[in-house]
Order: structure tokens, then sequence, then C-alpha cells
């Protein structure tokens, strides 16, 4: 059984286009990004100037390869909308992101790489930048604040990608791009470009790197989230989970919510939730789908299910029955 803790709805693409990548560019070039995987996606690009390409992203399924040229003064940056992504670069590390952060990297990192999507889908903004074909307009905003493209490319193009946790700065900077119309991306992007390099280059603080684990890690955890969702029924401890992985229960519970953003619990609870609704669906009792979620009463599974969905599994039933689901 496979349990998707994501609400967002499915990607609008026509019944011929089911399980493609669609990748368009309004000016028809062709794009340089190929993505191979089991899924489906949309992808338009847009350049921006001799030096910029941006491209919106909104991709579904659990792991896709990526592959693009890398060219050697070119970075990426990488604002995360919607989703959760784990991202393998060069290096045997994966990168944590999750809703409203952002990446910096040199291209030569994700030059083939592969993204994981916990929460099986992501929405997404990309930059690339190349710094040996600069504008006028990037060489005289680089001038004016007097910092060179060679040192801006020390600063976010080493060996390991930068990265930045969401805050209210960079929501205001990416929001704009991403709620504005498709027939008004072209011109807000010729605005949006420069301010995104100004923010990078006068930003005070030095980018941290990219907090990551090693990918043995990070794969034994997809294990562990694979075994939680097939035991749903099973009153499963922390300890006894870590035990069975051959983990430490600390590590476990550090880099299962650095994959998934939540504790491994609350993830447990949440797919249960998500399979008592479709058990409600059913002619199974109240106390046989509590039974068959593990719960040792009826009235813990009512707690826990009015806690998720703000309603009794009985209501719940109800409005169901009359045509309605307060899931929608």
């Amino acid at each position: 059984m496979t349990v998707t803790i994501s609400d967002k709805p499915r990607l609008s693409l026509p019944e011929t286009r089911k399980g493609a990548f669609l990748h368009e560019s309004p000016d028809g070039t062709p794009p340089e990004l190929s993505i191979s995987g089991t899924g489906e996606g949309h992808l338009t690009s847009y350049r921006v100037s001799a030096c910029a390409v941006a491209t919106y992203i909104e991709l579904y399924g659990d792991s896709l390869d990526f592959e693009h040229p890398a060219a050697h003064e070119s970075l990426g940056i990488f604002y995360l909308a919607e989703g959760r992504v784990g991202w393998e670069m060069a290096g045997g590390e994966n990168v944590f992101l999750g809703e409203g952060s952002l990446t910096v990297h040199h291209r030569a990192l994700c030059a083939r790489s592969r993204f994981l999507m916990p929460l099986h889908h992501c929405r997404a903004f990309s930059l690339t930048l190349d710094l040996s074909s600069l504008s006028a307009s990037c060489l005289t905003l680089f001038e004016e604040l007097h910092v060179s493209p060679k040192a801006f490319k020390e600063r976010y193009g080493g060996e390991r990608p930068c990265a930045l946790p969401p805050s209210s700065v960079l929501e205001r900077l990416f929001a704009p791009l991403l709620e504005v119309k498709s027939s008004l991306r072209a011109p807000l992007l010729n605005i949006k470009v420069p301010e995104i390099l100004f923010y990078l280059i006068t930003r005070e603080d030095r980018a941290p790197p990219a907090h990551g684990y090693p990918q043995r890690v990070t794969s034994k955890i997809r294990e562990v989230e694979s075994y939680l969702s097939s035991h749903l029924n099973e009153r499963l401890t922390l300890g006894e989970v870590a035990a069975r992985f051959a983990m430490n229960v600390t590590t476990l519970k550090e880099v299962f919510k650095a994959v998934f953003g939540i504790s491994p619990g609350a993830y447990l609870k949440r797919c249960r939730m998500q399979e008592a609704t479709r058990l409600l669906q059913g002619e199974l009792s109240i106390a046989g789908v509590a039974a068959k979620l593990g719960y040792i009463s009826q009235s813990k599974f009512t707690a826990a299910f009015k806690e998720e969905y703000g309603l009794t599994p009985t209501l719940y039933r109800r409005q169901l029955k009359e045509g309605r689901d307060l899931r929608a």
C-alpha cells in the first residue's frame, strides 16, 4: 500500500501527457534539462537575458533523475515553493529542502543528480545564471555594488551547495513570481531577476552549506518510511523500529524529520488518518477501523481522527453519505 501525505492537487495535464515531463519554452529554445523516472511534470523556461534562464517547475513522483550540461561559470538558484526535496548531488550528499527554502550552487554539482520527493510532489522556481556572459545591466549591478562576478562565484559556487532557510524576505522575493499569471511572467522576470541578484550580492551573512546526510543513511530512512506506511495496524515503538534497521534512535528521528519534515510518530499518525478516511468509505464499523489501524480503543481512534480532521469518524462517514468530503 502506498500512502501519500500530500494534499496538493494533481498536475493538470492532458491525458496524452500523463506520465510524461512536458518542458516548454515560449521562445522555442530547446530545453537543456532532461528528466527520467516514474512520474509527470510541467516545466516552462524563459530566457531572461544572455546570462539568465528562469524555469517554473511542477513535478509529481517519488524519484526523478536530472541531467544537464555543467557550464564552468554557471550557478543554479533554486527556490522550493511547495513540497519537500532530497537532492542527491555530486559528492554523495543529500541536500534537504523544505517549503520556502533556497539553494545556490555551482551547476556542476547537479549536472547529474536525483530528486527525491517524499511528499510525491514539488513546485519550484529555478534560475540559471551564466557568469561568463553577464548582460550589461548585470555587470553594471556588480560594479555599482563593488563586487566582482568572480567573488560572487567563490561565495556561492563552492564544493557544496549553499542553503538559506525559509524567511519572510525570501517569500516576498519569490512569491510574486509564482503567483503571477503565465502571460505576465516574462515582463515580471525582467524586474525580479536583477532583484534576486541584488539580494544575493548584498546579503551580509555568508550562506551556510546545505545540510545533508550520506546517501546510505537517507536510503535507510526511506526503508523506514516504507515499513511504517505498510504496518499501520501495529503498535510500533521508535526503539523497535530503530533496532530493526540497525539505527540509533536519535539519528533515526533527526534524519527522518530532515527528509519528511515531520517526526516518525507524526508521519505514522498522518498515514493512519489518511487510511482511516479510505476505510470509512466501506462497511467496516468504527471499532473495526480503529482496530485495523492499531488503536487500542475506539475512543483513542476517535480522538486522533477529530484532532486531524476536526470531526468524528461517525460524522465524517455521515457526511460522505450526504456527498460531502471535508478533506476537499
